[in-house]
């Protein structure tokens, strides 16, 4: 039997390919890390401009099947978000509050469009798996130096009296964790033999991730551990009906109705005796929920001429301040408002909502380790209903989604290589 020989070089393209994934992929990351280190704050730009270059070695895998259904959907929709924004910066070019937005939107386009773009090219080339387990070893290697200079105190970043971390604030750590523990999971669904204990283990790392989150003080993160374990259960059942509706574009919107109509209704909320009781004796929370019902309810009027373009993207901080006397006004959906415009926010959810609509027409086996990172990105809009959740790294979990639901496996990949089919044939004969 004639031996085959496997070829162990790395071409070119598949090294620019990984690194421009790298790029975009760490900008996403540690976007909030310039709280704490200035200097990240210079590096975002380069790291997408070296994404971009990086992105030119693929153009021909691109162009090739830029207009099939799916790809072009989710290009098309991330496209229309990219010139609202445009528009949206246009319009505030001289902002009333903050700065220009020039620079932010200019790295947002580009991360928007190189982010889909990275991901159709991985699709095409079946890469799924590794992403995965790139993204894993990633967070957990962040997990790890976050973890030891907060424990050890060996470095220590403050802003003024507010201790910050690694990663940014208190938040940004405790959502850290919880994408670690996802990663995790879409990996021991992908390696089902290997995991015999995979819900205890599961289970212990959601107690670390409340222990973590008691740690730096987010309540929010203790809630949202908890969720995420019972989406987690909720999405354990593959051929299961609530499976199914999870990845439903329908729910999904009413999720996001629910995080909005929240605005509104939570001062009624708040006053059912067991929710007073939960926020008052279990978090030790004020019944504004730290002046929440405050922001709530002057969003509206602060709105009034800003509806249609918002204050311009990167100034929620500082119009937040201005008007509402808080850092942001504390719900995902209305904090891009209140940055971009309603057009421009509908546009990001409306994207969301293609992927979904993708991500609804898989079943069964084929769909159980994308529901990890469903789960993930409800627990996100459910605790965007009080924080915002809805930054960089909460559009690559959507990408990742449109990843693997449009992956091509190796017997697709052959389909369509005359090639690769011929070679096939050969070695069987040689066999």
């Amino acid at each position: 039997m004639k031996k085959i020989r496997l070829r162990r070089s790395i071409s070119l393209n598949t090294v620019m390919l990984y690194i421009g994934f790298f790029c975009v992929v760490t900008y996403a990351l540690v976007e909030h890390a310039n709280t704490s280190i200035p200097m990240i704050y210079t590096i975002k730009i380069p790291l997408l401009l070296a994404g971009g270059v990086c992105l030119l070695a693929h153009v021909k895998t691109i162009s090739r099947v830029l207009l099939r259904k799916n790809y072009f959907a989710v290009l098309l929709s991330a496209l229309v978000v990219c010139l609202l924004l445009v528009w949206s910066m246009f319009l505030n070019r001289s902002a009333s509050f903050g700065d220009s937005p020039l620079r932010r939107t200019f790295r947002m386009v580009l991360y928007l469009m190189e982010l889909f773009l990275y991901m159709i090219v991985l699709a095409e080339k079946g890469r799924g798996k590794l992403v995965v387990n790139f993204l894993f070893w990633y967070l957990l290697l962040l997990v790890v130096l976050n973890d030891a200079l907060m424990f050890s105190g060996v470095i220590r970043f403050r802003d003024g009296r507010y201790e910050n971390y690694l990663v940014g604030t208190k938040f940004n750590v405790a959502y850290l964790h919880m994408n670690l523990l996802t990663m995790w999971f879409v990996r021991s669904k992908m390696r089902p033999r290997r995991v015999r204990f995979a819900w205890v283990k599961i289970l212990l790392m959601a107690l670390l991730i409340m222990v973590i989150c008691l740690r730096v003080d987010v309540m929010s993160g203790v809630l949202g551990s908890m969720a995420l374990i019972a989406l987690f259960i909720l999405s354990g059942n593959p051929k299961g009906r609530k499976l199914a509706k999870m990845a439903s574009p329908t729910v999904l919107v009413m999720t996001f109705a629910l995080s909005i109509i929240f605005v509104f209704i939570a001062h009624w909320v708040i006053s059912i005796p067991a929710v007073r009781f939960v926020v008052e004796d279990v978090f030790k929370r004020d019944t504004t929920i730290t002046g929440r019902l405050n922001i709530y309810e002057d969003f509206v009027v602060n709105m009034q001429g800003h509806w249609l373009t918002g204050y311009g993207l990167g100034n929620g901080t500082a119009v937040a301040q201005r008007l509402f006397g808080y850092n942001n006004v504390q719900n995902g959906v209305l904090d891009w408002v209140l940055q971009v415009g309603i057009f421009a926010a509908g546009s990001m959810l409306a994207m969301i909502v293609v992927v979904f609509r993708q991500l609804s027409r898989r079943r069964g086996q084929a769909l159980a380790p994308i529901l990890p990172l469903v789960s993930l990105l409800y627990m996100y809009i459910i605790l965007g209903m009080i924080e915002t959740t809805m930054d960089m790294s909460f559009f690559l979990w959507v990408a990742m989604i449109f990843l693997l639901v449009n992956e091509r496996h190796p017997e697709e990949r052959l389909k369509d290589s005359p090639a690769s089919l011929t070679g096939l044939t050969g070695a069987v004969h040689e066999d």
